[in-house]
């Protein structure tokens, strides 16, 4: 543990501190120099044009679980950039002409690389180049989570002797127990965690480990196949500290003693942050582990890393807070948008910040960002919230943050308590991945809003608690039906007053500012009525509800009538009847 992360609980200093050295002291793009000395190298996004020909990009080809998942939510193949990567010709070109590639990004059409003064001169005059752009490597600070420890800590706290062990307290808030008591354990979940390390062998893991569910794993710092503890630098930073912690909370089975939210899941591990002084933690690591989980067809994003202030100086404005801007929001909307439920916390720093401290990318609009509640209930001191730059409400739900039962890296078999939006994360993904097994049909903000409709203030939602603390239990026997892709349900139907229509919509708006227009057409073919939809999220389910009034505001006759949406390249169609 760092010295900083001794001072207290609720203070700024309780954060781990990341730091690394930004070499680059100035940018500037009309004809000044890019790096300040020709010895200098810099991290850079190298971005490619827009509308590319052919030749320079080539299909992806996703393995059959993630094109499930795709399909779920209506996503149709190769509708845009980060359906594509760059072709053989093209990555040879970038690589002759850099230092180094990092990564390609496909959200950002984008390669992360590092550049000397000479690269940049001649990569800006590509033909396929759109702009170059430094990366942020500072020194910064990341809202992971607030610890206190004692030896007593490296042993189970009570004697207590139950199935859940000292665990039983963060699950039940949530009703897990009782949605484990169905035979639900999240089985067949994909879920990915980006973190900073974890210990494997910790008897919390065997069980996973034993049957085969850790599906693979990757480190992106050293960008080889091995998230544990590997070097001195390793060891020296305790890099597997809080990411070992955090999948216990998920995936923890030690009978009598730690049970995860969600045991049963399989898993995806990404270590992508450095802890410690002088190191390069970059938000590009982020990024790649996110398109790397979508790859391997993750369902579920778990991530208790956040990026907002960083000790250079640079710190994203409010007005950034918009839920489209930092480079984690983007790519967070995306897999959103992909159908990857995107869990988050909402930061520890909400005293440090007169908006509420909430940090990226809790703002995404298609991530569901975690506040912390102490045992009872209550909103813990530290625990981020909006809202939004944009006036939207987070954090969107809470969990238990405040000493929760989790397992330590000190040995294979220590555990402790600690708190922090860290650690009320994992325990919604968890829950998230018991609904999912229960429901695999349903996509993202199926899960969210059912979520949030059976949450603790889900009639009086605000911006320190959002909707409160969720009952799965509830939400998992509601079976509600939800509308499939492809079509138009009408209810009721038939109908004598009036109707509603309901549809899952397949384009991707909030960027682009697409709308769709709803129609409603006679036998014989005629337009009887039209409403536009406004720009909404992919996945989203649109209501649409018509007082059975024709354009003119004339009542309708008794008759058969079809109504048609089309959304992007997809047609919706359905039937109903209207009786007089």
């Amino acid at each position: 543990m760092s010295r900083e992360s001794k001072r207290g609980l609720f203070s700024k200093s309780t954060f781990f501190v990341m730091t690394t050295i930004l070499t680059v002291l100035a940018f500037t793009v009309e004809g000044s120099s890019f790096l300040e000395n020709s010895n200098d190298t810099l991290k850079a996004w190298i971005y490619l044009k827009e509308g590319l020909q052919e030749k320079f990009l080539k299909p992806i080809e996703y393995p059959e679980r993630t094109l499930k998942r795709l399909n779920k939510v209506g996503w149709i193949k190769n509708k845009d950039k980060s359906d594509y990567g760059p072709s053989k010709e093209i990555i040879k070109t970038i690589k002759d002409n850099v230092l180094e590639i990092r990564h390609y990004s496909r959200v950002l059409k984008a390669f992360s690389a590092v550049i000397s003064m000479e690269n940049y001169l001649k990569l800006k005059n590509l033909e396929f180049v759109d702009r170059i752009e430094p990366l942020r490597t500072f020194v910064k600070r990341r809202s992971i989570e607030t610890s206190w420890f004692s030896e007593k800590d490296l042993q189970k706290i009570s004697e207590e002797e139950n199935f859940y062990g000292e665990s039983y307290k963060q699950l039940n808030q949530l009703n897990i127990p009782t949605a484990q008591d169905l035979g639900l354990t999240g089985k067949g979940i994909r879920i990915a965690l980006i973190d900073a390390g974890f210990r494997k062998d910790h008897r919390a893991f065997r069980k996973i480990l034993d049957e085969n569910r850790l599906i693979a794993e990757h480190d992106f710092i050293f960008n080889d196949g091995n998230v544990q503890n590997e070097n001195t630098e390793d060891m020296q930073y305790n890099q597997s500290s809080h990411g070992t912690s955090v999948w216990s909370l998920i995936c923890g089975f030690v009978p009598d003693t730690l049970i995860g939210a969600a045991y049963g899941a399989e898993f995806l591990l990404a270590k992508t942050e450095r802890i410690g002084s002088e190191t390069r933690t970059e938000e590009d690591n982020y990024v790649a582990a996110i398109e790397w989980a979508d790859s391997l067809g993750a369902d579920i994003i778990s991530t208790s890393l956040a990026y907002r202030d960083f000790d250079d100086g640079f710190c994203y404005d409010f007005s950034e807070l918009d839920g489209l801007t930092a480079v984690t929001t983007i790519a967070a909307n995306w897999a959103y948008e992909r159908g990857i439920l995107f869990v988050t916390a909402a930061g520890n720093y909400a005293t440090g910040f007169p908006d509420g401290g909430l940090y990226t990318p809790g703002d995404a609009y298609g991530a569901l960002t975690v506040g912390a509640v102490d045992e009872n209930g209550n909103i813990a001191g530290f625990s981020s919230h909006g809202p939004t730059a944009d006036g939207r409400i987070k954090p969107d739900l809470c969990a238990m943050g405040v000493n929760n039962y989790v397992a330590r890296d000190y040995s294979i078999d220590s555990y402790g308590t600690g708190g922090g939006t860290s650690y009320s994360t994992p325990l919604i993904a968890g829950a998230a991945a018991l609904i999912l097994e229960r429901y695999p049909n349903w996509g993202p903000s199926d899960i969210i809003n059912e979520l949030k409709k059976h949450s603790s203030r889900s009639n009086n939602p605000d911006d320190h608690y959002g909707w409160g603390t969720p009952d799965v239990c509830k939400t998992i026997i509601k079976n509600e039906r939800i509308v499939k892709r492809g079509e138009i349900t009408v209810f009721p139907n038939p109908t004598m007053k009036s109707t509603n229509f309901s549809c899952k919509l397949s384009f991707r708006s909030l960027a682009e500012n697409k709308q769709a227009e709803l129609r409603v057409f006679d036998l014989s073919g005629s337009l009887v009525w039209n409403f536009i939809i406004q720009p909404r999220l992919t996945g989203e389910n649109g209501y649409v509800k018509w007082n059975l009034r024709d354009c003119y505001g004339r009542k309708v006759p008794t008759g058969i009538y079809l109504v048609y949406l089309k959304t992007g390249k997809e047609e919706k169609i359905g039937k109903f009847l209207i009786i007089k």
